[in-house]
């Protein structure tokens, strides 16, 4: 019979505290909720040791079930969740595929609807796994302006004859001289 090493039997200590801090559900679908801190974005923090950084607590998940993640890989939730930690809900993808989510106009339509019908702002971006800036830039008219809005909806605000657009297109003034 082989002897653990020292590092098997602290890696399957870690992975014990770890999974000990995930509420796992018998639901073969449902998401494994993260119950210690969190981010402000609502992702896991886990702190394995008193002086190492902390990690997001879905990559951790993925490390324990599937191995070290690979350098320039990111760990993306299927399930638009940031604190779930089911590795059945994780998968690899590179950092580009972390982009915005598509939304095409029928979803545009159907979440103008939510939102004028008095669902928050974020629990509309959370029902359609979008930011909460993309959902507020769509409330006001910023983008689709040419999808129908509601008429309960306040109108979309247009600048003012002679606005000169976002301060970060206007000219700099000139520092010397």
């Amino acid at each position: 019979m082989r002897m653990q090493t020292k590092l098997e039997i602290e890696r399957r200590e870690l992975a014990a505290r770890f999974w000990h801090m995930v509420r796992q559900s018998r639901d073969p679908d449902a998401c494994w909720e993260w119950k210690g801190c969190k981010t402000k974005n609502g992702h896991g923090m886990w702190h394995s040791h008193h002086n190492v950084s902390p990690m997001l607590s879905h990559r951790v998940a993925w490390e324990l079930t599937y191995g070290e993640i690979p350098a320039r890989m990111c760990i993306k939730h299927t399930c638009h969740n940031p604190s779930c930690c089911r590795p059945m809900h994780l998968r690899g993808c590179h950092p580009s595929d972390l982009g915005h989510r598509k939304l095409d106009e029928t979803q545009v339509v159907k979440m103008l609807a939510m939102l004028s019908s008095g669902v928050s702002q974020r629990k509309t971006a959370a029902a359609f796994g979008i930011s909460l800036g993309a959902v507020a830039g769509i409330a006001v008219g910023i983008n689709w302006r040419t999808v129908p809005r509601p008429a309960n909806m306040h109108p979309i605000r247009r600048p003012p004859d002679g606005y000169p657009g976002p301060k970060a297109l206007r000219p700099r003034p000139a520092l010397c001289g």
